[in-house]
């Protein structure tokens, strides 16, 4: 049968046996681009800073332990943690205290541990830290020899926060309507028969003459 002109139009072409179809043209390459060559810049040789001269000398003068591996000075610091308890209570603290909490601080030091970590730190968190663990034990000190000073204290104190302004008459701080205890007179024993406190009496005496007990 023959086929009607409509749809013979619609066939695809008949190509010829062995007759292939024309590959499209090769699209022409870019030409490259010329690279022009970048050094890189010469590199700073970095120079370690010069140790001074005059700081083997300084170093050695410090006391080994806490202050010379950290240039910390805790005999400072643990002043300055009596002082701000004496202005807070109005009274004279002993100074066999900063020399107990100074002791504590080096014997900590000794050990190791997470208190060493701290001393170790960057910047000014060693000094800050530092503070705070003295603030810390004068409070536990006071607790032992005079619980009458210590009822006025904040509970922060014992936290390792600063004091905040005095307030006079001094006054149980908790304001629960409790009295404060009677007054005590400084008995260093009462620190140094206590079984956290005891290893003191193995150290020199921090006391002077006139508060010998």
């Amino acid at each position: 049968m023959k086929a009607s002109a409509r749809g013979a139009a619609l066939t695809p072409p008949q190509r010829l046996n062995g007759q292939r179809r024309a590959a499209p043209p090769t699209p022409a390459r870019p030409k490259p681009v010329k690279r022009t060559e970048v050094r890189a810049p010469a590199r700073v040789e970095c120079r370690r800073r010069q140790t001074p001269d005059w700081w083997p000398a300084f170093r050695n003068s410090l006391r080994p332990g806490l202050e010379r591996d950290t240039q910390l000075m805790p005999w400072l610091v643990a002043e300055s943690a009596c002082g701000e308890l004496s202005r807070f209570l109005g009274v004279a603290i002993p100074a066999r205290y900063a020399s107990w909490i100074e002791a504590r601080a080096e014997l900590s030091y000794a050990r190791g541990g997470h208190f060493r970590k701290l001393m170790r730190g960057r910047g000014n968190a060693p000094r800050d830290w530092l503070r705070v663990f003295m603030r810390h034990w004068l409070a536990g000190l006071l607790g032992l020899e005079r619980p009458d000073l210590y009822e006025c204290l904040p509970d922060t104190f014992a936290l390792g926060h600063p004091l905040p302004p005095p307030v006079h008459p001094r006054r149980r701080w908790l304001g629960n309507g409790k009295p404060l205890h009677q007054p005590r007179a400084w008995d260093p024993q009462r620190v140094l028969q206590h079984r956290r406190w005891r290893w003191l009496m193995k150290r020199p005496p921090a006391w002077t003459e006139a508060e010998a007990p």
